[in-house]
C-alpha cells in the first residue's frame, strides 16, 4: 500500500512510480527538471533531442517534466517544474513547433500500485511544495 507519510526517507517518497519507465525510442521523453542556466551545448542536446522526439511520434511529442527515467516522481516543487516546462516550450518554438496541451498536477498524483498478480490505483496526496507531473 502506498502512504504519504513524513516518516518515510526521501529515497522512499521518490519511489512512487506515476507512469511506466521511459522508453529510449518513441515520442515521449522523461525530464526530471531543465535548469535556466543553460550552456550552449545543452541546449542544443535538448533540441537534438526533441526534434527526434517528434520525428518518432510524426510531429507530436509528449514530455514528462518532474519524472525520473524509471518513471518514478521526482517530487520537485512547483516553480521547478513550471521553469522547466516553460525553458521546454521556448525549445519547441525553435522548432517551429507549438505546444498543444500543458497539464499542471499539484497536491494530488494517481499511483499505480501493484500487489501480487493485481494491479490498482490509488491517490496520494502531495505536501503544498511538492509539484506533480507536468505534461507538455
Amino acid at each position: 500500500m502506498v502512504s504519504s507519510n513524513t516518516s518515510q526517507s526521501p529515497y522512499t517518497r521518490r519511489a512512487l512510480r506515476v507512469i511506466d519507465a521511459e522508453n529510449h525510442d518513441g515520442s515521449a521523453e522523461y525530464k526530471r527538471q531543465v535548469h535556466k542556466q543553460l550552456s550552449t551545448t545543452r541546449l542544443r542536446t535538448l533540441s537534438t533531442q526533441m526534434s527526434y522526439r517528434l520525428d518518432e511520434g510524426n510531429g507530436r511529442c509528449t514530455y514528462h517534466i518532474g519524472v525520473e527515467d524509471d518513471g518514478c516522481h521526482s517530487l520537485l516543487d512547483y516553480p521547478s517544474i513550471s521553469e522547466s516546462a516553460w525553458i521546454l516550450e521556448s525549445i519547441a518554438r525553435s522548432l517551429n513547433s507549438i505546444v498543444l496541451e500543458r497539464k499542471m498536477i499539484q497536491n494530488e498524483i494517481l499511483v499505480r500500485v501493484e500487489e501480487g498478480d493485481e494491479e490498482h490505483k490509488e491517490v496520494l496526496t502531495l505536501t503544498e511544495d511538492q509539484a506533480g507531473a507536468i505534461v507538455v
